[in-house]
């Protein structure tokens, strides 16, 4: 299905929207834009807020009428944004349940994200967005004020139960799998900067792949790698003579080298092949790079089409 935002603007998941809204308070950052009356979040902020792996990741149960993408422009070109309709931001908060998160820092991050979120956001939505949903009968989200701090309690007071008791019935081993599995990404780029010596571009792009595949459920070509790296200005790409070779910018930054390989063949003699290399430091730079891209947008590529 594709949730493309169009110009029809019966609905809060269509129509390109008005004000945006930047909700901050230090340590969340949530960008709220109205859409008739009702509203629409961006799902990267969202996502990073509620400490999913990505945005693809906290969309993945969000049904196809409560999500929408749209493309925008970014320092890195144009790229899909996807962003969640009211019903679909309700929805994401009530799934996150903090008692099955065994990570305490994580889950604590969660709790106070929630209560900002329903003492804080929701209310600045209704008194100064003139915010009044139509009522539906298909839905139990609260439509006052009132009804929604009460329900942001029972939700409060239900995941402390959980909470309890899932602390009494986690084992060690069961929380230190959980810890490994949400160690923050920044620890893979640490250890491709700590290593010794330069990887072929193409061992960095399996390395990739698996991490991809495993962390975001995204299936990338080595290809996509390649440009990815022409894209961020490491390598030359294109038609020409230099095509796979470092950039000027790579090379002053000692990101990139090149490796100069001799061999002897039966038939032509000696020959001479040369390769582009990443140093540890280019390595963790376009880690860094490629893993923020993948967590925003689901894919190497600048601009994307298709289901999140």
């Amino acid at each position: 299905m594709d949730n493309r935002t169009s110009s029809d603007s019966r609905d809060e998941n269509q129509g390109p929207g008005s004000d945006l809204q930047i909700f901050d308070n230090g340590e969340f950052n949530l960008e709220i834009t109205r859409v008739g009356d009702s509203f629409r979040v961006q799902a990267p902020g969202l996502a990073r807020s509620l400490s999913f792996h990505s945005a693809r990741d906290m969309l993945r149960t969000v049904p196809d009428d409560e999500k929408g993408w749209e493309i925008a422009p970014t320092l890195g070109g144009e790229q899909q944004m996807w962003h969640v309709t009211e019903p679909g931001f309700y929805r994401v908060l009530g799934q996150r349940q903090t008692a099955r998160i065994k990570n305490e820092d994580v889950q604590k991050q969660v709790v106070r994200f929630q209560r900002w979120v329903f003492h804080d956001v929701i209310p600045s939505i209704r008194r100064t967005g003139g915010y009044a949903p139509a009522p539906s009968p298909v839905t139990a989200i609260p439509s006052h004020p009132e009804t929604l701090r009460k329900w942001a309690a029972e939700i409060e007071a239900r995941e402390a139960a959980e909470q309890r008791a899932a602390i009494e019935a986690a084992g060690r081993q069961a929380a230190e799998e959980e810890i490994a599995v949400l160690e923050p990404k920044a620890a893979e780029a640490d250890h491709h900067r700590a290593a010794d010596g330069c990887m072929a571009i193409g061992d960095f792009a399996n390395k990739l792949k698996a991490w991809a595949l495993q962390n975001c459920g995204v299936r990338i070509l080595h290809e996509d790698v390649w440009d990815f790296l022409g894209d961020i200005g490491l390598i030359i790409r294109g038609n020409t003579i230099r095509k796979n070779q470092p950039t000027s910018f790579a090379t002053e930054r000692d990101y990139v080298r090149t490796k100069t390989t001799r061999y002897d063949t039966r038939t032509r003699g000696e020959q001479v092949s040369t390769s582009s290399r990443l140093t540890p430091a280019g390595e963790g730079w376009a880690w860094d790079r490629a893993v923020k891209r993948l967590n925003d947008f689901g894919s190497l590529r600048k601009a994307m089409g298709g289901a999140a």
